[in-house]
């Protein structure tokens, strides 16, 4: 419907009318790896991101498939976005406790 409205407000006027449904708007829904369960389909959504924009970026084209990335690579990126979340974790909120605390004892030296 989206493309259908698009189409009617942009181009209806010098182009016609175009009907917008999937035997006149081609489509591809290509075979990729899916998930084995219902809690990995954010690490699977950013894995798919990063390899099409990855392979488009060197390729120009994208080699979709079941073969595109494997459960192993998934483990991998679940492994390294827990590792990016515990080093944000150290690097600002730790950080930033260690810094209050010594801004504390700051102002109890100069209090005392």
């Amino acid at each position: 419907a989206f493309l259908q409205i698009e189409w009617n407000a942009r181009k209806k006027e010098t182009d016609g009318e175009r009907i917008y449904i999937g035997s006149t708007y081609p489509t591809h829904s290509p075979s990729i790896p899916l998930q084995p369960n219902s809690t990995d389909c954010g690490v699977y959504v950013l894995e798919y991101v990063e390899r099409f924009c990855r392979d488009m970026i060197r390729q120009q084209r994208c080699d979709f498939g079941h073969a595109w990335f494997s459960a192993v690579d998934i483990s991998q990126k679940r492994t390294s976005l827990i590792r990016l979340i515990v080093d944000l974790y150290q690097t600002h909120v730790v950080s930033k406790i260690e810094q209050a605390d010594q801004q504390a004892a700051a102002r109890d030296c100069a209090s005392a």
